[in-house]
């Protein structure tokens, strides 16, 4: 949260709560004896008779402020800057949605085994576990694969060599991501936080 203070004086004291955001635009009205904050500046209205526009504001961050226009009734009032854990609670989310989409990217960007470009996206992984058990269950068995670079005939060992190759590269990325996840849920900064990358 960030906070407008209002000292007492032409208008009644106050402490106006704010939700944390990157971004955001606010007015703070007086309106029906109370103070009324619209997320939204320039023509916006409350709808109450005789509202009275106090205070605009572009807010971003922890403590980044612009003040388009105040009245001169809140003369002396104060916006106060979010705390850490406001920024956390906020940014860490956004970081885990990150980390997930860096790691389905590495995941499904292929990989070479023995010379060949192996495609890694679901439906591939899928074709090449079903391969791969035909081969356990038969070991004479071979089929035509489609790599990047056209097809290729496999025999059974060279399917089970891009099956366990694909399935280290996709575990790999998987445990990555889980280092990633318990990082950005342990750092109590948003320095901290915005130094993990996939």
């Amino acid at each position: 949260m960030r906070k407008i203070i209002i000292p007492a004086g032409a208008m009644p004291a106050a402490e106006i709560e704010i939700p944390y955001s990157e971004h955001g635009e606010y007015t703070l009205f007086y309106a029906a004896n109370r103070y009324i904050i619209v997320c939204s500046i320039g023509s916006c209205s409350t709808g109450i008779p005789d509202e009275k526009k106090l205070l605009e504001v572009f807010l971003s961050g922890k403590t980044g402020k612009h003040v388009v226009f105040e009245a001169s009734e809140i003369a002396g009032y104060e916006i106060t800057n979010a705390s850490e854990e406001d920024v956390l609670a906020f940014m860490r989310p956004k970081k885990l949605l990150e980390i997930a989409h860096g790691r389905w990217q590495a995941e499904t960007a292929g990989i070479t085994v023995n010379g060949l470009e192996i495609k890694t996206d679901r439906e591939s992984q899928a074709m090449i576990t079903g391969a791969a058990l035909q081969a356990i269950d038969d070991p004479t068995y071979s089929c035509q694969w489609k790599t990047e670079g056209g097809f290729v005939t496999l025999v059974a060992d060279e399917i089970k060599a891009v099956a366990k190759a694909v399935r280290a590269h996709v575990q790999a990325c998987f445990d990555k991501e889980a280092v990633l996840i318990a990082q950005a849920e342990a750092v109590t900064t948003e320095e901290d936080l915005n130094l993990i990358k996939w």
